[in-house]
Order: C-alpha cells, then sequence, then structure tokens
C-alpha cells in the first residue's frame, strides 16, 4: 500500500503578475517538460556540501491550466545572482551558504543533524524569486515514512509533526511544539520557533481578517514566505457563494498547482525529488483497503485477523500483514480564518481533555476550487472515500476526506512518484 497522504524592484525584470497579460517565449531549462529535474525540498542526512541548480524552479514543470498573467507572476526569465538564509529550525543548523555565480547554483552545507531551512534564491535587485526547503528527517528515514518536515520517527517525539502547508504552496509553517494539550491550554497554541540568519527568532505574518492578505498571482505568493495567506469566507458545501477558501484572488486555472489534475508533479510541489503530493487514486482510499486494517474478516463464519488500525501516541497506526506499517501523528493545523491560531486540539464532548486532530492535504481539488484534505481525530476514522459522495453534505459530515479551504495549513504526507 502506497503511504497516505511566492518588491516590486525593477519593473522589466521582476513582477508579481497582477497586470502583465503576455507569456515569454518557453524554451529555457526550467520549462522544458521532458526534461523535469530538481525538486523544492532538498534532503540530506549528512554535513558534506551540497548544491542546488538555480536554474531549475522546483522541478521545472509548470502546472497546467494557467493564465498567461498567472504564468508571467512566476518570473521564470529573471536570473537569480544570489542565496540568503530566510528561515532555519535551529540557530547554526545551516553552517554553510553561498552562491556559485560560475555554475549558478546554491552551495551549502548542514550540521549534519535532523533540522530544516528556508533558503532563497534573489536578483540581483535583492527580490526573492524562489525559495527550496532543505530538509533533513535523520539517517534511515525514507522522506515518504513521515510527515515532510519531520525530524523524527519516533511516535513520541514532537518532531514527528513536520510543517503544516497551504494547498498548492510549497513554503513550509511550522507546527506545533507539544503532542497533546490539556483543557487549560488554551488556544492558540505556541509552535515550533523559526530562526533567522541573526540567530533571532524569525517574524512572520498572521493575517486575521478575510481578505486581509489575499495575493493576486502565484508569482505574489512566491515572494512572501514568512506569510500565511488570508483568505475569503469559506462553506464546506459546493455552493460557489458560500467561498472558496482560497488564498488567490481573482483568476480561476489554480486546480493543478500540485498536479492534481494533471496528475504530474509540478515546480510548486512541496516534496523532495522521487515524491509528489498524492492524488486520491495514489492512495487508493477505499473502503475495502482500509477494511484490510480492520481487526477482522470473516472467512467460512470464522474470523481470520490481518491487521489493526488503532490509536496509538497522537496518531493513527495502521499495521497489516504485508503491508508496512503506517503512522499518520495528528499534527493540527491553522485555521484558514484566523490564520494566527494553530488548532491542535479540540474539546471532547465530555469536556474533560482536549483531543488531537489530524488534516492531511492530497492535490486533488473539490468541485468550485476548494482544496480537498483527509482529516481524522482520535474517535473518527471513516470509511467514506467515493468522489461522488463529496457534494453530498449528509454523507460530508462521516467523510474522510473532505472540501477544504485552499489557504488552511495542513499536513503533507508525501508520496514516491511513478
Amino acid at each position: 500500500m502506497k503511504k497516505f497522504l511566492f518588491m516590486l524592484a525593477a519593473a522589466v525584470m521582476v513582477i508579481v503578475g497582477c497586470n502583465k497579460k503576455d507569456k515569454p517565449e518557453q524554451g529555457t531549462k526550467y520549462l522544458k517538460l521532458d526534461e523535469p529535474s530538481g525538486a523544492n525540498c532538498i534532503v540530506v542526512n549528512d554535513a558534506e556540501s551540497h548544491s542546488i541548480d538555480v536554474t531549475v524552479r522546483g522541478n521545472g514543470v509548470q502546472p497546467d491550466g494557467l493564465t498567461d498573467r498567472a504564468f508571467q507572476s512566476l518570473n521564470l526569465t529573471a536570473e537569480i545572482t544570489d542565496t540568503k538564509l530566510i528561515w532555519e529550525g535551529e540557530p547554526g543548523w545551516i553552517t554553510t551558504l553561498s552562491f556559485n555565480s560560475d555554475k549558478k547554483s546554491i552551495e551549502f552545507a548542514t550540521k549534519g543533524t535532523p533540522g530544516n531551512a528556508l533558503v532563497g534564491g534573489y536578483s540581483q535587485y535583492g527580490v526573492l524569486l524562489w525559495s527550496w526547503h532543505v530538509w533533513s528527517p535523520g539517517s534511515g528515514i525514507d522522506p515518504g515514512s513521515v510527515n515532510l518536515g519531520a525530524t523524527s520517527a519516533e511516535y513520541d517525539n514532537p518532531g514527528v509533526l513536520g510543517f503544516l502547508y497551504q494547498w498548492g504552496r510549497k513554503e513550509p509553517f511550522p507546527s506545533g511544539i507539544k503532542l497533546q494539550y490539556t483543557k487549560e491550554e488554551a488556544a492558540p497554541h505556541a509552535v515550533a520557533t523559526l530562526y533567522g540568519p541573526d540567530g533571532e527568532p524569525v517574524k512572520w505574518s498572521h493575517p486575521t481578517a478575510f481578505n486581509a492578505s489575499t495575493i493576486c498571482s502565484p508569482g505574489g505568493v512566491i515572494q512572501e514566505p514568512l506569510m500565511f495567506m488570508g483568505t475569503d469566507s469559506f462553506g464546506m458545501g459546493s455552493d460557489p457563494v458560500r467561498g472558496t477558501g482560497d488564498y488567490i484572488s481573482g483568476e480561476t486555472g489554480f486546480d493543478d498547482l500540485w498536479g492534481g489534475v494533471s496528475g504530474k508533479k509540478t515546480m510548486l510541489d512541496p516534496c523532495p525529488a522521487g515524491y509528489k503530493v498524492g492524488r486520491l487514486a495514489d492512495f487508493n482510499l477505499t473502503k475495502e483497503l482500509i477494511e484490510k486494517y480492520d481487526n477482522v474478516e470473516w472467512v467460512g463464519g470464522k474470523p481470520v485477523y490481518h491487521g489493526t488500525h488503532i490509536w496509538h501516541g497522537s496518531g493513527w497506526e495502521f499495521a497489516a500483514e504485508g503491508e508496512p506499517t503506517i503512522y499518520l501523528p495528528a499534527a493540527g493545523h491553522y485555521d484558514d480564518e484566523k490564520a494566527n491560531h494553530y488548532i491542535a486540539a479540540e474539546l471532547d464532548k465530555s469536556n474533560n481533555y482536549m483531543n488531537v486532530v489530524g488534516y492531511y492535504w492530497i492535490s486533488d481539488v473539490a468541485p468550485n476550487r476548494k482544496g480537498r484534505a483527509f482529516v481524522f481525530d482520535s474517535s473518527n476514522l471513516h470509511y467514506s472515500f467515493a468522489p461522488e459522495s463529496w457534494d453530498d453534505s449528509n454523507i460530508l459530515k462521516n467523510a474522510m476526506t473532505i472540501p477544504s479551504p485552499r489557504a488552511a495549513g495542513y499536513s503533507v504526507r508525501c508520496v514516491k512518484e511513478k
């Protein structure tokens, strides 16, 4: 079974894509769809020197369906000439960082310990054109076996939570510092601290009002890696009047940002090379498959035990004969409407303790530009996966995957590319 689940410095060079409409000629390396390479997440597990080819943005594959204006906003013809550290998970984790103008690459090294950092590629005018997530999950840990950004595979280590992402964005945001919260620990809960090149905590913005920080283009988003984007209102059902929950305003054409329509890994995918954000079909989420993890199958009137799915620590563990054990920690989420709230828990029915919740993005889209996510808590792991049920409000109440606002911050579990 496969594992679950963007300063205007020089108008002629760098734009955010709100008025320019002409698409540039294709043919540069990062636009060749037959030679995709690279990724937005660079996995390293040693203290050796590594490099990032900045002539390739992500893996070089543009999403399908982008308007000319949206495509232009990505500034793909602007040249990266410098690099800077945007943040790191601990001061000094990135030990060296430089730009090699001859090779057109970012050269870096880490401490060789588990950790995360975000490094930027800048134009000669100091404008951020792209950023790359440097990630060390730990030696021997398969990037697809833990949440994206995790620094531990141990169930009782907060490092297992990983980072949180807005749907269609490649930029990570920190999750919580604890696995469980008591009733007295009121939201918003504390999140992991990120540090700048000066060793001081990074300040990143948390929009709190509707439309406070929606951006008009994908390129505008890339230039703001420390901004958790705001959104319009959101409605669970399919009625567009109730709101899309999107952080990019004014246009359609963004359904394939993570390849959920084309099935391709795109230049905005946050996963490492060889992995991608999966579509619903990539996870084979069917009632029958999940039942494989049930305690019992009746054969000839007799029970045959194949495996289990149990709430273990602060997440669901799946184990079955012939399948690798899968663990999905409940890392909480950022609310789309009050993005300063990291929500790691909800009161249970008896109001006695805080019940952790897990939200995992998939790359598919629901009707009317909503994202799609796999959702669970300690009490509920539902079996309703059928796409035809997505618009049925009654079934949605018990659906394992639900329409979700793209501006929300959820976990990502990468799957291997086929």
